[in-house]
């Protein structure tokens, strides 16, 4: 819960209502009130602050870029709003009537970047939000020769999800390349999401999340694997390391989706607490997923700009003796039923499970894209680049999307992992992807890319290691294998983080 105090990063007081506001401030989302006290608890950590960084090859019209910044911003409350929390019985949502986007132009051969555009990104991202104050997001323009620059559009991860990101992208970049000719959609206001949320009832929730973890311990603490201690001077606080799976691979997994019915985000959500259970011993496994909150939403969430996303706990249970696809049928049986719950607060989820008030149910978390965003912009980002820079507040947190060839990102924190150990743990997940797709019919406990007590595991727990205890009980409602041929169950909601 937020405390009250009325603090401000700066210490100044959070008013409820300004001159000059719009429609009547509205709650958050669950996820959005875990971030907004992240956001308080640790200014400056850059958790959170995400940068859109799309490089144009191309002559840039500032005059116009501004122009479909502010037409977008005026179109979207998410992107002129911010929090008041001071004397209110919860935080809440304030929407500014109109915010000029702050959009800011530099010459990157100028005086002041010295350091070049990457310092200045990492001092952009430590910059952060005064989120009591001003809409949190802002632009900046780079130019690094008459036909290259540099847009950076800087937002705080509380106001959008991916999919937005990629709504408004595609919004500001029709605007600029059409001007005033583009047709853009109408699209239902994120307060109705919250609206809907808030009216969802929670028994059924209650009942299936209590199912779903009964017996769970709570996290013990993720120890990665540095050999030395982080030089604060040397390297950031956090770090990512990416990869591209083979063709062939990909190519594999694609035929094993199609011929054994299982979707591919199953079989990622399986290598990854495959891959927790094999780095710290355990065969009852929990991670974070992401998911989108979409499809099974409100009329009209598909299109909406906000911050739709939910962070929920998916548990898995590693059998050494199971056929991989009896083991990968009984886990997409059960995502498919997770969906229906997947709304559910995470603190409200955490008291379901019975573990110990303020202890946490994960601390890694995985978000499964079946594309990637910026293939959905089409027209001229043929010709344009884009990278997403982020920090997630958690020890690890893999991103996998669905192109081809299939891209893997981790992104790790660097007090808890090195970049050998992080990229070490990247090349066994891809080995263990590859390794699902060889054979349905191997056992569980034979994919496995780490040799018995591995010296070189990944990372471990804050305990010891639970050797010789026996796998739990499955779970009661887990359905029985199937027999014959298998269909395929509606995919999982992807996340779009």
């Amino acid at each position: 819960m937020i405390e009250q105090t009325g603090a401000r990063a700066d210490g100044a007081a959070a008013e409820p209502t300004r001159s000059g506001e719009g429609p009547q401030p509205y709650p958050l989302t669950p996820l959005q009130h875990g971030m907004l006290f992240q956001s308080l608890r640790a200014p400056g950590s850059g958790v959170d602050v995400e940068q859109v960084v799309c490089t144009l090859r191309e002559a840039v019209d500032e005059d116009g870029m501004r122009r479909a910044w502010t037409t977008a911003v005026s179109r979207h409350d998410v992107l002129r709003t911010r929090f008041a929390w001071t004397g209110m019985p919860e935080p809440m949502q304030v929407v500014q009537a109109e915010a000029a986007p702050d959009l800011a132009v530099h010459d990157l051969a100028g005086p002041g970047f010295g350091g070049g555009l990457e310092r200045w990104l990492e001092e952009d991202r430590a910059r952060g939000f005064d989120l009591a104050r001003d809409p949190a997001m802002r632009l900046a323009l780079f130019r690094r020769a008459t036909d290259e620059w540099v847009l950076v559009w800087t937002f705080h991860h509380v106001i959008l999800d991916g999919a937005s990101v990629a709504h408004v992208l595609r919004e500001v970049f029709a605007l600029y390349d059409q001007d005033a000719d583009a047709e853009l959609p109408a699209r239902r206001p994120f307060r109705d999401h919250v609206a809907w949320l808030r009216e969802r009832g929670s028994a059924e929730d209650e009942a299936f999340w209590t199912e779903w973890l009964r017996g769970v311990s709570a996290a013990e603490p993720l120890r990665g694997a540095r050999a030395l201690a982080r030089d604060p001077a040397a390297e950031p606080p956090s770090g990512v390391r990416e990869m591209r799976l083979s063709l062939p691979a990909t190519a594999a997994l694609r035929a094993f989706e199609q011929e054994q019915g299982v979707w591919l985000s199953t079989v990622v959500q399986a290598a990854w607490a495959l891959l927790m259970g094999r780095c710290t011993n355990r065969r009852d496994v929990v991670f974070g997923a992401v998911r989108g909150g979409r499809a099974t939403g409100m009329d009209g969430a598909e299109g909406m700009v906000g911050m739709l996303i939910n962070t929920v706990p998916v548990r898995v249970l590693l059998r050494d003796d199971a056929r991989v696809i009896d083991w990968l049928d009984e886990l997409g049986d059960r995502l498919s039923a997770l969906a229906e719950h997947e709304h559910a607060a995470l603190s409200d989820v955490a008291r379901w499970s019975g573990i110990a008030p303020g202890a946490v149910l994960f601390d890694t978390i995985l978000d499964y894209q079946p594309r990637p965003f910026d293939a959905e912009l089409g027209g001229a980002w043929t010709a344009r680049e884009l990278r997403v820079l982020r920090r997630t507040g958690f020890p690890l947190a893999m991103a996998v999307t669905g192109e081809t060839p299939l891209r893997l990102r981790l992104d790790y924190d660097a007090e808890h992992f090195d970049a050998v150990s992080a990229e070490r743990m990247l090349e066994r997940f891809a080995t263990l992807l590859e390794r699902i797709a060889e054979d349905p019919d191997q056992r569980l406990g034979d994919v496995d890319p780490l040799p018995p007590r591995s010296a070189a595991c990944c990372c471990t727990r804050g305990t010891s290691p639970r050797r010789g205890s026996p796998p739990p009980a499955p779970i009661c409602w887990w359905r029985s294998r199937r027999r014959g041929r298998r269909t395929r169950s509606p995919s999982p909601a992807a996340g779009s983080a």
